[in-house]
């Protein structure tokens, strides 16, 4: 995700102009996309094994939140299922598309079918937040962005279950710092937004060097010296002393 939001896309560099905000707010999208459906392939294929013969509807619909169309239209096609006669006959009462969807999938659906194709990352982002928080308009009707290791447990969907403090995925904080630069860093590192160990600071130490590579240096020195020192002493603890020496070199004040 992170090369999709700020690595150097092949479209981009081909081409012959400078390339404008618009073109590559539109390059970005489109690799955000490709990064969408990927990491819905294995989730979409079980689904669709488990509903294709006995579901078939259903099975047609996990296409759609991989945006898989032509998949999808063949698999209707073949089901001999006539959508538009079901819809007919049914009493036509609106449901949660996003009901049964992981949060991934659910801001998907928002990007590729609730806004214009011309739409931002930032822009789908902003709807997506609206759709797991309860407003005075009503409920939330999307999934809360857990990290990956919580989105099997049993929680509820709606998000007056979740304290402030609950932590969210890290491709979540991800890209709410894509969308403001200014964004907390601190709950973007806390290993518990990448695993349930909580001293487990492996990818958010290299995470942090990617992001500083980027020009992300609003983390505090107090916040990168808990980092270095945290993951370092991991490192020792596993008998990587000279990689633990490496990080702690790392620390902006040695003082």
């Amino acid at each position: 995700m992170c090369k999709a939001l700020w690595g150097q896309l092949r479209e981009l560099e081909a081409s012959l102009d400078e390339t404008n905000q618009y073109v590559e707010r539109l390059q970005r999208r489109k690799a955000f996309s490709h990064w969408l459906a990927e990491t819905a392939v294995d989730r979409i294929e079980s689904e669709v094994v488990m509903h294709q013969k006995e579901r078939p509807i259903e099975a047609v619909f996990s296409y759609l939140t991989g945006c898989r169309i032509s998949e999808a239209c063949r698999l209707a096609q073949r089901s001999g299922e006539r959508l538009a006669c079901v819809w007919q006959s049914s009493d036509k009462k609106s449901i949660n598309v996003c009901s049964q969807l992981d949060w991934k999938r659910a801001l998907a659906v928002h990007l590729w079918y609730m806004l214009p194709p011309t739409a931002s990352i930032a822009q789908a982002l902003q709807k997506y937040e609206e759709a797991f928080q309860v407003s005075d308009e009503g409920q939330c009707y999307a999934s809360y962005p857990l990290p990956s290791y919580l989105e099997n447990a049993d929680l509820a969907m709606e998000s007056e279950t979740f304290p402030p403090s609950m932590q969210r995925d890290v491709c979540f904080h991800l890209l709410k710092l894509y969308s403001d630069r200014s964004y907390d860093l601190r709950q973007l590192l806390d290993p518990r937004s990448i695993t349930s160990d909580p001293l487990d600071y492996r990818l958010s130490w290299h995470l942090w060097m990617v992001l500083q590579a980027l020009n992300y240096t609003h983390l505090s020195a107090q916040s990168q010296g808990v980092l270095h020192a945290s993951y370092a002493a991991q490192l020792e603890n596993v008998g990587l002393w000279e990689w633990a020496v490496f990080v702690i070199l790392h620390i902006p004040d040695p003082v």
